[in-house]
């Protein structure tokens, strides 16, 4: 299948058209018919091969913040530090040399996706695990300590949820960066002043058409979806 048909086939829309840094956002790598979020193995296959078919260069998140989203790049992020990263995900990432962060819950570490709407069942990785996909060259971000909706926190939760979860990161992975994911996308003005405050360099929304350019906000950062 030629690089044009892959474009056709899994229609990552407009990522190779428009010259700017696009942060992709996968969460669950696996076939599960249960979670909406999911993507099957072989799909999160394809997408890498079409990347890498195409030539866009796949940077780290902090190199994109640092270099204030300058040019034509791709940043990958997985959300919830689920286990199936390792056994689905890390191997199709390390096989293209692509760079990526996975943000991680720390307080659930262990446990299972207990805040998910579609499937409580989804194990994530431990403390161990966590520490294997620093090692293998990834990089790990906090997703606050208990995947809670910091819109419906109040300031001494909040501060707790980010400040917990940078520190227990910042000391036990030696890979970890200063950048969040917002749970469920879920911010505002004071949410995102708080991070700031909390001694992050950036945080991650969810989905937006958006790309990121100089004058975006490192604080509110767009993502999408493949599709």
């Amino acid at each position: 299948m030629t690089f044009r048909n892959n474009l056709y086939a899994y229609r990552p829309l407009d990522l190779i058209l428009r010259p700017r840094v696009v942060i992709l956002m996968y969460h669950s790598i696996a076939d599960n018919f249960r979670d909406p979020h999911a993507v099957r193995p072989d799909d999160f296959a394809a997408h890498m091969a079409a990347i890498a078919s195409a030539g866009i260069p796949v940077i780290p998140l902090q190199s994109a913040v640092q270099n204030r989203y300058a040019g034509h790049a791709i940043v990958l992020t997985f959300d919830d530090a689920y286990r199936d990263f390792l056994h689905n995900a890390a191997p199709v990432l390390r096989k293209h040399g692509f760079p990526a962060t996975v943000f991680a819950p720390t307080g659930l570490l262990g446990g299972r996706a207990v805040w998910d709407t579609y499937d409580t069942s989804k194990p994530l990785m431990d403390w161990d695990e966590l520490t294997e996909v620093s090692r293998c060259g990834f990089t790990v971000g906090s997703h606050t300590v208990s995947h809670t909706r910091l819109t419906d926190c109040d300031s001494r939760q909040i501060h707790e949820e980010l400040a917990s979860s940078l520190d227990a990161l910042l000391t036990r992975i030696p890979n970890a960066i200063r950048a969040l994911s917002y749970p469920g996308g879920y911010c505002g003005q004071r949410e995102m002043a708080a991070v700031k405050q909390a001694a992050y360099t950036c945080a991650v929304t969810v989905t937006s058409r958006l790309g990121n350019y100089s004058w975006t906000n490192p604080y509110a950062l767009h993502r999408r979806k493949w599709r």
